[in-house]
């Protein structure tokens, strides 16, 4: 029903290459704060109601992560908040 499946990608260079970090499935996305070792988006989910209908939820979905610049993390915490 959403569609937009969501990573954050880290650049470790050329001998680490790209991580990717699975964050969710959004209808829609913006980021809405983004520093060292944070981001935050501000984000639509869209879930089947009862009926049949669209209900839609919008929240705010906090990365963090910690990363020297030069080796990407293994994992990075997702949490949101509505």
């Amino acid at each position: 029903m959403n569609g937009l499946v969501t990573y954050l990608a880290l650049f470790g260079g050329p001998a680490e290459g790209w991580r990717s970090y699975p964050l969710g499935d959004y209808a829609e996305w913006r980021v809405a704060e983004a520093r060292d070792g944070r981001i935050v988006l501000a984000a639509r989910q869209d879930t089947a109601g009862p009926d049949g209908n669209i209900l839609t939820r919008s929240r705010h979905v906090h990365v963090a992560f910690a990363w020297d610049g030069r080796t990407p993390p293994d994992a990075v915490t997702v949490s949101t908040t509505p």
